[in-house]
């Protein structure tokens, strides 16, 4: 339940004669009785007029609502009538519309457990079970662009997220392998018998790590393997994605309001001026500092982020964009370079990183088609991680993580429409391992996610289908880091013990490692 209280002003090209408040009267008493109530089932839930004045060039409008009709979509919808009676007969313009004294009060189903602030907001009152918003003015273009409505929605969104503290709390275990943990040939953390052994190099920067030969080399098997059982035979082609996403792609997809403390920004100089960074690069050869600080300010503010999700450039490949139902389903997957995001501390093993490497499968379809071929990849992987690694895993549904990332609350419309849904919007695959991990302390490890997103992405980058038809996407992200991490807890380092369906791809035996003196710093095998 929403109710909203608001005053409009209309600010006039010119003043306008006394006459015209008869004019503009009747055409607010006819919009007080259609136009305000067109799209609302019950008088309750439409817009209401109050009280108007017309003082010269500014008129005055006091309305209430309820949420269907709301009042500022009622506002907007009196300018154009009102522009063409003003207009008409006093040859007279409207060079603004404001609103003010907004007072939104919405009924809540549950308490925010901590204080929400939101732009545009002086003041949140929570009473019983209802939240009352107060907001000074919103102006021409943020009316266009309802954001009032986004406000509440974000608010309401915000509540929701507050509730939501892990995936335990929304995911639901669909299947699981029987107990395999015995198995496994390390019971600990191999991250340091790696490093021991030359397989990997932690790099200056936490999560970012130099893969060498060995590690590299199953790395590599792995993505072919799941290339060639899962995707190849499933009619999947390759594509080369971007990894610098603009600020307006990652606004669309959901990232700047959903997770911008997770991405990694890319701020351009300021000048490509040799002559501009003089000064800086005066600083560092003198003083032997790389002097962060004095770089900013070179800087611009930031315009990219470095891919999170590796997906994003699909989506914008639709924008705007007309598709033709008969010819799909598009079936891609990229595999161009690393994915980043920002995990700040703790990242203390291999199984956590910054910087990684991903198999992203998108796909787009209709309906049937994309619910299909999410079924038929999980089924695919499942096979691997089952019979090829061998762990124990579980496969659970969960909250769609393209929600949560996109900071997204489902209309209540969809809420009801997924409660009847006939299937699950997102899958995860999670193995158990025997121990806890340094980087999350917990004894398991996501290693793939399979996702249906309906047309939450079709919508938001504004792409159709001819025949007005609905078109869906979907994406499946593989690690094959997070992937050979689990192959070596199971399997362990002895290279004569590693299934056949890997070792075809790497050869009769695995590539060595530098040999220094310094490095590796333990050279005994185990």
């Amino acid at each position: 339940m929403i109710k909203i209280e608001l005053d409009a002003e209309f600010k006039l090209s010119k003043p306008l004669p006394a006459e015209a408040k008869q004019e503009i009267g009747s055409l607010l008493e006819k919009a007080n009785k259609e136009l305000f109530k067109k799209g609302s089932k019950e008088e309750s839930e439409a817009s209401h007029l109050r009280e108007f004045k017309l003082n010269k060039d500014v008129l005055f409008l006091r309305l209430k609502s309820g949420g269907q009709v709301r009042a500022h979509d009622a506002v907007l919808r009196l300018r154009k009538p009102l522009a063409e009676v003003i207009g008409k007969k006093y040859k007279c313009g409207i060079k603004s519309t404001t609103i003010k004294n907004i007072k939104v009060e919405v009924k809540l189903e549950e308490k925010p457990e901590k204080e929400i602030s939101l732009p545009f907001v002086e003041k949140i009152n929570i009473i019983d079970d209802k939240a009352v918003l107060f907001l000074a003015e919103l102006k021409d273009l943020e009316l266009e662009r309802n954001y009032l409505t986004k406000i509440i929605n974000r608010f309401l969104s915000k509540i929701s997220a507050q509730k939501v503290h892990g995936k335990a709390e929304t995911e639901k275990t669909v299947r699981k392998s029987e107990k395999r943990t015995d198995k496994y040939a390390f019971k600990k953390d191999p991250t340091q018998e790696l490093i021991d052994r030359g397989w990997v190099r932690e790099f200056p920067g936490a999560g970012v790590w130099t893969l060498m030969p060995p590690f590299t080399a199953l790395l590599k098997a792995i993505q072919q393997l799941l290339i060639d059982q899962v995707l190849i035979p499933m009619g999947f082609t390759e594509v080369i994605l971007p990894r610098l996403i603009p600020l307006e792609i990652q606004r669309k997809k959901g990232q700047l309001g959903g997770i911008p403390e997770e991405l990694f920004w890319v701020c351009p100089p300021a000048k490509r001026d040799p002559e501009y960074f003089e000064d800086y690069k005066d600083y560092v050869e003198i003083t032997g500092e790389c002097a962060p600080e004095k770089l900013m300010k070179k800087l611009r503010p930031p315009m990219f982020g470095l891919a999170y999700a590796q997906c994003e450039a699909f989506y914008d490949f639709f924008s705007k964009e007309t598709i033709d139902a008969s010819k799909l389903p598009f079936k891609f997957y990229d595999i161009n370079g690393p994915t980043w995001r920002w995990e700040a501390g703790g990242l203390k093993g291999l199984e956590r990183l910054n910087e990684f490497l991903r198999i992203e499968v998108v796909y787009a379809g209709l309906k049937d088609q994309v619910i299909k071929i999410r079924d038929e990849v999980l089924e695919k992987s499942e096979e691997i991680i089952d019979r090829i690694f061998d762990v124990e895993y579980r496969i659970d549904s969960c909250t769609p993580v393209y929600l949560e990332h996109a900071g997204a609350v489902e209309e209540e419309k969809d809420a009801e429409k997924e409660k009847e849904a006939d299937f699950v919007k997102t899958y995860d695959m999670t193995a158990v391992i025997p121990f806890k991990t340094a980087s999350k302390y917990e004894t398991e490890l996501e290693i793939s996610s399979f996702h249906v997103h309906t047309d939450f992405y079709m919508k938001r980058f504004h792409a159709k289908e001819k025949n007005k038809k609905e078109v869906w996407t979907g994406c499946v992200g593989f690690g094959p880091s997070r992937w050979a991490y689990l192959f070596i807890l199971r399997h362990g380092l002895d290279y004569s013990k590693w299934p056949a369906q890997i070792k075809k791809y790497i050869g009769d035996e695995l590539p060595g490692v530098p040999d220094m003196v310094t490095w590796p710093k333990k050279k005994e095998e185990k």
